[in-house]
Order: structure tokens, then C-alpha cells, then sequence
């Protein structure tokens, strides 16, 4: 941060002071202070005066964040010249870089004709004796010195952050680090708890996005009614990008985010799981489509519908020939040239009558739906591979039963066996979360014809005709060269469909 102090421009032999503290809680502590005070009898015994003093309060020297752009070094640098003198305490308040790195900073500086003195222990650097023994060990010792240092904290505290996840997962309870920025840590009860209006406020976004399904509309809203932002960020507004970070964090079910994957179960939840997961539904399904605002429910399958061969969307092409204009289904990845699917289509028409025709047949719509599952779902999948993960440990721990120094290899890779396992166990109570979140496809479908009796191109609510479809549909697989489709539904059943048009090559669109 700039120093209050105005510099005095007094032509060369100018004394400036530099001061640097790591963390913020400094501040208030008595390290500028003690700074400060260096600096003064320094010049006091010299009978100099301070032109001027910058500071970077809470920056890092050990990355050498202090010697980026906009900082108080970069600063002062900008303003010193030739004859000139820099006040430092000591070096590790320059630099706590590598020894090589800060050597070199600090050649450079003194390059220009400034003298670079470190109070503390009394050494003056210039260009004239940069390379004087007297001069240069002095550096590259204390240099050496902060540098390894801050790289035995930082190794602490990396073991100690893991400490601190492990306990967590093993025990479930939160720590007080990185904490959602609804929830604050009680030093009296040592547990987190929420922040009321900050609790309301997220409800209130999953609420608005749920009604009007855009980012940009929540923003705008939250903006306008002058709501303060929540961010952990200072003077941080409210932006698409925070919107969209918050709709999809998991921190609001209770997980904690500090491990891979997830731990749940760690944090209050504070938004409903069948609101969340509406949510990333319908953000999944915005993530595909570009069409303007009123357009949006031109396409009733956006997102949905993909390409047989390479799996991504289907996007819908209107072409327009003087009196008449046609849509096409054709592979968003081949009109990109991201794929050699080719860009032949399939009359939009067509196709959502055909859909919408077999919606009509209550029967075997119904057959279907009702049916048993005709492959894996995805929780049975994962609890296949749990079991076979579990049974490759269990044959581990056979091999090493009464082995006091059992092989590397073994032990290793029972480790990675242990964390697949973890990973497993944590991905299958997800989907069975998301399951119970998310409305039976044959619930869908008799909501669908309640609202919808004779499904046709002419229905004017084609908004909530699109929201019943996804909650039957999981994709739809579009085989252009046939023509055709299947329908995969979310019970895991799959439906086969022919068209009787055929598809229309690129050069007749």
C-alpha cells in the first residue's frame, strides 16, 4: 500500500525507506514501527532527512511478490535515481527468494547508480563494491539464509495443513481455515456457524436463478437492490463469475472443499440438494447454448441432444432462402471444425414431431419408463468397481499380514487402492443425493401429459414442456446417417427411433 508520506524531490542524494511485513496482522503489530524508527537514526547520524518511504504491508518476499508491478518496491524503484539511497532493514525484507534470484534483483538495482543500505547489519551496497568479498558474502549468506527459512515454514505448514484435512475427514469436524464466506468461526465454542443474512442471501440467489434461469439476470438484480456483496475479497462486487462459482458449490450441501474429492458433511447445509441440482442441470444445459434470451426455447432439446459419433451437442441451424427458411439438427463440433462428423443435417421439424408424436404413446412411453433397468446405472457401476477395489485390498492385506517390513511396492499400492476407495465411496453418496434430489422420470412424464394432453410444434409453453423433457431425459444420441435417434432416459433405459427423412448434406443447407 502507498505510504502517506510525500516524497521531497531534492535532486540526487535523495534517502528513501522501504518497509515489508508478510502478514497482515502485522499491521498492527510493532514491525513498522521498529522499521521506522531504523531508518530515522540512520539518517539522524548521517544528519540526512527522509524524502519519502513506501511500504508493502502483507506481501510475500519468498515468491518475490514485492518485486512485482504496483507494488510498494515497484514504487519507490520508479522514483529513485542515480546518487540516491534505499533504507532496508535487513534482507530478508528486500528478498527471500532463492540466493541467485535475489543477488541478481538487487545487482540491478544498484546497477543504476543507487546505494542499497541494510540497517541491521550495517552492509552498503553499491555498483562500485557489489562484488567486494566484504560486500557479497554478507548477501549471499543472509540471503541464503531467509530463503531456507521461509522454505522450512512453508514445509511446516504444509505438513500441518495436511494434519489438519486428515483429522478432518477421520473425525468430521471443520476447520477454521478458508471457510465459506456465510460462515464464521465461534473461538468460544470452537465450531463454525452461519452468518444469517449472509445464509439468506445465497437461498435468495439459487432462488432467483431457479425463476429466471440466467446469471447475468441474478447479477443484475443483486446490483440494483444495492445488496452488499458477500465475496472474501475487499471492495469485490457481485459478478457473473462469483454467481456462477457459488450456484456450484458444493460448500452449500455441506462439504468441505479443503480435500479430494469432497468431504461431506463437514459445513451446515444451507440450500436445499433438489435445488442445487436443479441448478447445475439447467447450468449444464446453458453451458451448450448461445442463442439469444428470446430464442431459448426454440430448441426444446439444447444440450441434450448429441451427436451419435462424437458425443457433443447437436446445435439447431436456421437457413433462410427468400420466401422460405428451414432448422436443421446438425454437430456444433463439425460446424467449429472440431470434429469430422460432417455438417449434414436433420430437419429440425421433423424431428420434434417425431419426439413428440412418441410422447403421445402413453403405453410405451410408460412401458418403458416402469421397466427394469436395461443397463448399469451409475451408482450400480460404482459400487461394482467399490467391490472390486475392496477385494484387491483385502488381497494386499493377505500378502503383508505378519510382514513387519512389507515391500515399497505393496505397500504403495495399497495406498492408491485405500484413496480409490475413498474416492468411490464419496462419488456413489453424491449420486444417490442427486437421485434423491431429481423427480422419477414416470413422474415427469405424467406431469408432462397432464399439462400437455396432445404435444404439438403449437404448445405455447414450450419453457415448461423443455424443463418436463429433462427431467425424463438424460440425452438423446442423434445418428444423422440413418436417419435416427435414441432416447436415453434418467432410469436408465434407452428407446430407438428411425426417421423416415433423410439427412441433408452440407452443400444443399
Amino acid at each position: 500500500m502507498r505510504s502517506n508520506n510525500q516524497f521531497v524531490n531534492s535532486g540526487n542524494n535523495r534517502v528513501f525507506s522501504y518497509l515489508r511485513w508478510s502478514i497482515e496482522r502485522q499491521t498492527w503489530g510493532d514491525s513498522e514501527r521498529r522499521q521506522n524508527e531504523m531508518a530515522e537514526a540512520w539518517c539522524a547520524r548521517l544528519g540526512l532527512t527522509l524524502s519519502g518511504c513506501e511500504k508493502d504491508e502483507g506481501v510475500s518476499a519468498f515468491k518475490g511478490k514485492n518485486h512485482g508491478q504496483g507494488t510498494g518496491l515497484d514504487r519507490l524503484l520508479k522514483i529513485v535515481g542515480p546518487g540516491d539511497t534505499i533504507l532496508v532493514e535487513d534482507n530478508d525484507r528486500f528478498s527471500r527468494q532463492d540466493t541467485v534470484t535475489a543477488l541478481s534483483a538487487l545487482r540491478d538495482i544498484v546497477s543504476r547508480g543507487v546505494k542499497l543500505v541494510f540497517l541491521k547489519t550495517g552492509v552498503e551496497v553499491t555498483a562500485a563494491n557489489f562484488n567486494d568479498p566484504s560486500v557479497l558474502f554478507p548477501n549471499f549468506f543472509q540471503g541464503y539464509l531467509a530463503n531456507a527459512e521461509s522454505a522450512k515454514k512453508a514445509a511446516r505448514v504444509k505438513a500441518s495443513w495436511e494434519a489438519r484435512k486428515a483429522a478432518m475427514v477421520k473425525e468430521g469436524k471443520p476447520m477454521n481455515q478458508n471457510l465459506p464466506s456465510w460462515l464464521r468461526w465461534n473461538w468460544e465454542t470452537k465450531e463454525v456457524v452461519q452468518i444469517p443474512e449472509r445464509v439468506q442471501i445465497v437461498r435468495r440467489i439459487f432462488k432467483l436463478y431457479l425463476d429466471n434461469g440466467s446469471i447475468k439476470k441474478v447479477t443484475r438484480q443483486l446490483v440494483s437492490e444495492g445488496i452488499p456483496s458477500i465475496s472474501k475479497r475487499k471492495s469485490a462486487g457481485w459478478s457473473n463469475s462469483f454467481i456462477h462459482h457459488l450456484l456450484t458449490n458444493r460448500s452449500v450441501l455441506g462439504y468441505s472443499l479443503h480435500t479430494n474429492p469432497p468431504t461431506p458433511n463437514i459445513f451446515p447445509k444451507i440450500v436445499a440438494e433438489k435445488d442445487f441440482y436443479a441448478v447445475g442441470g439447467r447450468l449444464k444445459v446453458a453451458r451448450n447454448f448461445c442463442a439469444a434470451a428470446r430464442k431459448a426455447d426454440a430448441n426444446l432439446f439444447t444440450g441434450i441432444a448429441l451427436c451419435s459419433k462424437c458425443g457433443r451437442p447437436m446445435n439447431k441451424n436456421t437457413y433462410r432462402r427468400k420466401e422460405t427458411q428451414r432448422s436443421y439438427l446438425i454437430c456444433g463440433a463439425a460446424l467449429h471444425d472440431t470434429s469430422n462428423c460432417g455438417t449434414s443435417g436433420i430437419r429440425y421439424d421433423v424431428f420434434e414431431n417425431s419426439f413428440l408424436g412418441l410422447l403421445t404413446q402413453d403405453e410405451t412411453v410408460r412401458a418403458v419408463l416402469t421397466g427394469k433397468t436395461a443397463e448399469p446405472g451409475k451408482v450400480d457401476s460404482l459400487k461394482a468397481e467399490l467391490a472390486d477395489v475392496q477385494g484387491q485390498c483385502e488381497k494386499y492385506m493377505r500378502l503383508i499380514d505378519g510382514d513387519d517390513k512389507p515391500s515399497r511396492r505393496i505397500s504403495d499400492a495399497l495406498k492408491a487402492l485405500e484413496a480409490r476407495e475413498s474416492e468411490l465411496q464419496a462419488q456413489i453418496e453424491l449420486e444417490i443425493a442427486k437421485s434423491k434430489a431429481t423427480a422419477p422420470p414416470a413422474q415427469a412424464y405424467e406431469a408432462l401429459r397432464q399439462e400437455f394432453p396432445i404435444p404439438t410444434i403449437r404448445i405455447d409453453n414450450r419453457s415448461r414442456l423443455k424443463e418436463l423433457i429433462r427431467s425424463m431425459v438424460e440425452r438423446i444420441e442423434v445418428k444423422v446417417s440413418e436417419p435416427g435417434y435414441s432416447i436415453h432416459f434418467k432410469n436408465g433405459q434407452a428407446y430407438g427411433v428411425k426417421l423416415l427423412s433423410r439427412p441433408v448434406p452440407a452443400e444443399r443447407i
